[in-house]
């Protein structure tokens, strides 16, 4: 007898919206090649806010499989970088055609702030998690988390999900108890 496992929709849908998301949240839609203009000194900066060097948090040690038991059974995370973040997404390991994927996703933005999130459809939320300055980004197949860094980073959690609703709510309990403890403060 021969099985063959095909990705059903209800698993590609998440996959794909993860990868819309992560691309159109965080783009900035400016071409050419980067310069240093500006000398670190006059870099305008929000007052209250710190510059904070993010280049050390690797995106895929955030979090494990074992931190997301409670949605069900996750592959190990995979490196991606893509729309200008350090990334890495772990997928659920989905048994039956029926069952909802979800795929969670951490980007590291060295260079972006909560303040230059992008509304993707569904409106920017500002909220607060653990104290911390963030906004919420939700759209149809999920949500993003943007956390702020400093004044010039962020850690973007991005939930695709069947609706946006969840993917918001996964999001705020993953990023309370597992990301935002691990970021640094500024």
């Amino acid at each position: 007898m021969r099985i063959s496992l095909k990705p059903s929709a209800g698993f590609l849908l998440p996959v794909l919206a993860a990868m819309t998301l992560a691309t159109v949240a965080c783009s900035e839609g400016v071409e050419g090649t980067p310069s240093a203009t500006q000398s670190p000194s006059s870099a305008a900066t929000e007052p209250g806010q710190a510059v904070v060097d993010t280049s050390s948090l690797d995106p895929c040690t955030m979090m494990t499989p074992a931190d997301l038991t409670e949605y069900g059974t996750f592959l190990p995370g995979t490196s991606e970088n893509k729309g200008g973040a350090r990334g890495c997404s772990w997928v659920k390991s989905v048994q039956t055609a029926s069952e909802k994927g979800i795929v969670i996703g951490v980007g590291v933005r060295d260079s972006q702030g909560v303040k230059d999130a992008n509304d993707v459809g569904g409106g920017l939320q500002p909220v607060t998690v653990n104290g911390r300055e963030a906004v919420q980004i939700p759209d149809a197949s999920g949500c993003i988390l943007a956390l702020g860094v400093g004044a010039r980073s962020r850690v973007d959690l991005t939930i695709a999900a069947d609706e946006a609703e969840k993917g918001c709510q996964i999001a705020t309990k993953v990023a309370q108890t597992v990301v935002e403890p691990k970021l640094p403060k500024g």
